[in-house]
């Protein structure tokens, strides 16, 4: 794979899932992303190009409990991810990106993908559908930068929060859906479980009028 030759859009997608669900080995060369999809993985790879197919992460697990990834060794596009602010072992040291404005909702999708949470329910006293658009990592200062990009470019404000092991960016009712909105369009790859959900929260239209803006 020559991420040159990548449509700008997918490129974007897959550095935010890597950002989010992959990693960059010590050696300098190889990258993996992992996925529970099977299916998921098997269209990111006809997306980009990959050569490599996805393997279980641990055969001694049950199938239906196991992780998928793809894993393969590109220097070139190694040493991009590393000049826009990728690292080995980056959960916890993650911070600020070099992601350009034109190709953010892409690279958010990844990342939404990959660390993301679309999530509804019924309020326990009104009974009214809420929404929530959360995002994970281990990282508070990636959350910080990613918190001001995301509030900036979709008008919306967000929370940082620390949850357990790891930091929680959220955002509720119709600051989920903006974002959501500009993400998730319906001729964008993304991980089709969570496309639908992104869908339904953004045509849910109830009591989201009584929001202050």
């Amino acid at each position: 794979m020559d991420y040159r030759d990548l449509n700008k859009n997918d490129l974007w997608y897959l550095i935010g899932l890597i950002t989010a669900d992959g990693s960059l080995s010590k050696d300098g060369r190889h990258i993996s992303i992992t996925a529970k999809d099977k299916e998921y993985l098997l269209g990111l790879k006809r997306l980009t190009g990959l050569s490599c197919d996805p393997r279980p992460k641990d055969r001694a697990v049950e199938v239906s409990k196991r992780c998928y990834h793809l894993q393969f060794s590109n220097v070139v596009f190694y040493r991009y991810l590393c000049s826009i602010g990728l690292m080995s072992a980056k959960s916890l040291i993650i911070s600020n990106m070099d992601v350009p404005v034109r190709y953010f909702d892409d690279f958010l999708r990844g990342l939404i993908d990959g660390d993301g949470c679309i999530r509804n329910w019924k309020h326990p006293t009104n009974y009214c559908e809420q929404w929530s658009l959360s995002i994970y990592s281990g990282s508070e200062k990636f959350l910080v930068w990613l918190k001001e990009i995301v509030d900036s470019k979709y008008n919306v404000y967000g929370h940082i929060y620390k949850h357990t092991r790891v930091y929680m960016l959220k955002y509720g009712k119709i600051y989920a859906k903006r974002i959501l909105a500009g993400c998730y369009k319906e001729e964008s790859f993304a991980l089709e479980r969570k496309k639908l959900k992104a869908k339904q929260c953004v045509e849910s239209e109830l009591y989201w009028i009584k929001t202050k803006m």
